[in-house]
């Protein structure tokens, strides 16, 4: 008898991920753009922003036990 392993990405996982990454792109523009250099720390701080804004905004699947 075979099991299958489906492995999927949940939904808070790919919230956190496009979180960071918008942030990584953010800064990118912003230092194209208006040539305004933006420290490693103001990404790392801007993308932990994302991802609990991100995390925040999925909606919860099922009922969830207290």
């Amino acid at each position: 008898m075979e099991t299958v392993d489906k492995r999927q990405i949940g939904p808070v996982t790919t919230a956190a991920g496009g979180g960071v990454a918008a942030a990584g792109v953010l800064s990118w523009i912003v230092e194209q753009v208006w040539h305004i250099d933006v420290p490693t720390d103001v990404q790392t701080y801007l993308g932990i922003l994302f991802v609990i804004a991100a995390g925040w905004a999925v909606r919860p699947r099922g009922k969830r036990a207290a």
